[in-house]
């Protein structure tokens, strides 16, 4: 296959925005599919470039639109803008290559209109893709009435659409009354098996945190949902061994203001280890010397790539759902030794158990490979391919 990918966000941009649409380059490039992948240039990722070298093969080529004035500050003239620079660089491709795909990655979602106008002039199928969790708060807010059509246009002439869960799909094909949804597919996240280390033979058997409740959280955690920090804070003063436990937080301290800050009211600062941005690996690595893993959430329609990597690891979870039916209750319901918490007594009770019965995997028998963004993009590639050949 040909492949013609547009993407706002792709490598070196660093943040989690981009790396399924890297994966899922690489991925055909290793089975020797071309790709071109039109993105913006690298100055609109200011500071949020990755320092991992990047080895691109010569099979994906790159094509940068330029930044935007920062003089401008009338936002729909910049989107205007960018939609039309967006436009100019896929007709170039479209007009001189044999493109088999148009594959517009989101979010944005600004440049997905284009993609029907360039199927009525040159016939090419393409792909949207909605997996960005930003997506559901179209569907959950009133939208007007021409954007909802528009959208509803690009919907009705995709080959293929992806969401990321399928509670979400159902979202977005009662939104737009869509009739025909043999078109769309649920592509799930997944860790990156290419970049996770090697976990030790004897790493479940280790008892350096026996009797210590060691917490791991990875990212954003108050930003979700600052009563899920009240709930915690209030748990470990209630634990007999609260002076033997650590939270060790993973991402940017300056998003846990306010974890920072109710911890001072319960004299609970000391116990707070943060580590920063740490690259992928390193992350893990630190994550996997905790002894359960914690996890915030606020969309009930969307499961991140977070909850995978903790199943990686195969430790216990504790997460704080929307409500018990959400996606990440569906899940974790999978587990033995994962904990769906929505009360203060419950934390309580769920910390206590992992302690007291020294919990250290979250399931005995578990084939993590199933979790693996490799096995979810092989499902997107043979649908892709399967298309191609229609």
């Amino acid at each position: 296959m040909n492949v013609l990918v547009v993407s706002h966000f792709y490598r070196p941009y660093s943040k989690v925005a981009a790396q399924r649409i890297n994966y899922l380059t690489d991925y055909l490039d290793k089975l020797n599919h071309k790709v071109t992948v039109i993105k913006v240039s690298n100055e609109v990722y200011g500071n949020n470039l990755t320092k991992e070298e990047i080895n691109l093969a010569n099979t994906i080529k790159i094509d940068s639109i330029e930044a935007e004035s920062k003089v401008l500050k009338i936002k729909p003239l910049i989107k205007l803008i960018y939609i039309i620079k967006y436009a100019l660089r896929i007709n170039h491709h479209l007009k001189n290559k044999n493109i088999d795909f148009l594959y517009l990655n989101g979010g944005p979602f600004y440049y997905f209109p284009l993609a029907r106008f360039f199927k009525w002039k040159y016939k090419t199928k393409y792909v949207l893709d909605f997996r960005d969790p930003w997506v559901v708060g179209h569907y959950n807010r009133s939208s007007n009435f021409f954007s909802k059509c528009v959208e509803k246009i690009c919907l009705k002439g995709a080959d293929l659409v992806v969401n990321v869960t399928g509670s979400a799909m159902k979202k977005q094909i009662k939104a737009h009354q869509i009739k025909k949804s043999n078109k769309f597919i649920v592509i799930p996240n997944g860790y990156d098996e290419s970049k996770v280390p090697k976990l030790n033979d004897n790493f479940e058997n280790s008892n350096k945190n026996q009797g210590k409740l060691i917490i791991g959280i990875f990212g954003k955690f108050s930003h979700y949902k600052e009563s899920s920090v009240d709930m915690l804070l209030e748990a470990i003063t209630e634990l007999s061994i609260k002076n033997k436990i650590k939270i060790v937080h993973i991402g940017e301290k300056e998003k846990e203001k306010y974890l920072i800050e109710k911890s001072k009211k319960y004299g609970l600062e000391n116990i707070l280890e943060f580590n920063g941005v740490l690259p992928y690996e390193e992350g893990i690595k630190r994550l996997k010397e905790c002894n359960v893993l914690m996890l915030n959430h606020r969309q009930p329609e969307m499961v991140g790539t977070k909850i995978y990597d903790y199943i990686y690891l195969n430790k216990p979870i504790v997460a704080f759902p929307t409500q018990s039916n959400d996606e990440i209750s569906l899940l974790l319901s999978n587990f033995s030794n994962s904990f769906l918490v929505y009360s203060k007594e419950e934390l309580v009770v769920s910390l206590k158990r992992i302690v007291e019965h020294n919990l250290k995997l979250l399931e005995k028998e578990i084939n993590v490979k199933n979790y693996s963004r490799e096995k979810q993009t092989k499902k997107l590639v043979d649908k892709l391919i399967e298309i191609e050949k229609r």
